[in-house]
Parts: C-alpha cells; sequence; structure tokens
C-alpha cells in the first residue's frame, strides 16, 4: 500500500497467486484506493484449484489464469486501450 500512497497518480494492475495472502490482501488495497487499481490478476498455484476464469472485488475486475499469456488475455478485456 506505500507504493500506491507514494504515487497517487499511477493506476495499477495488482499480480500475484493464489498461493498466498494476495487474494486477502488485494481487495484492501482497492478498497483504501479505488482510482489506483484497474484490474487484479491471480496465477493458479495451488494443486486441484479449479479455473475459475473472471470475478470481480466490488467493481474490480478480478481474473485467474493459469500462466501470465492466460492473465493477459483475461485481462484485456477489461482494461482500457
Amino acid at each position: 500500500m506505500r507504493l500506491a500512497d507514494d504515487m497517487p497518480t499511477v493506476c495499477w494492475v495488482l499480480v500475484g497467486d493464489d498461493g498466498e495472502s494476495d487474494l486477502e490482501l488485494y481487495p484492501d488495497l482497492v478498497s483504501s484506493h479505488p482510482n489506483g487499481v484497474a484490474g487484479i490478476a491471480l496465477r493458479q498455484v495451488e494443486v486441484g484449484s479449479a479455473s475459475r476464469g473472471r470475478c470481480w472485488v466490488g467493481e474490480m475486475p478480478l481474473v485467474y489464469g493459469r500462466d501470465g499469456q492466460e492473465l493477459l488475455v483475461r485481462l484485456q478485456a477489461h482494461l482500457p486501450s
């Protein structure tokens, strides 16, 4: 959150994975900086996790994918050109 506070004019795409605490942390960042996050992408690393595709955190797109290419394709549908 410090980066978002230090650079309030930057709009972030948050990229992480579902194997750590990213999914718990990112919604807090979206809540505290609603105009500073364009989307959230989580790589699926947990064994046996089902493909979730796309969800939402409030009005924020949250996409899941097996790798960076899949995340990019899914995010591009939601991010401004």
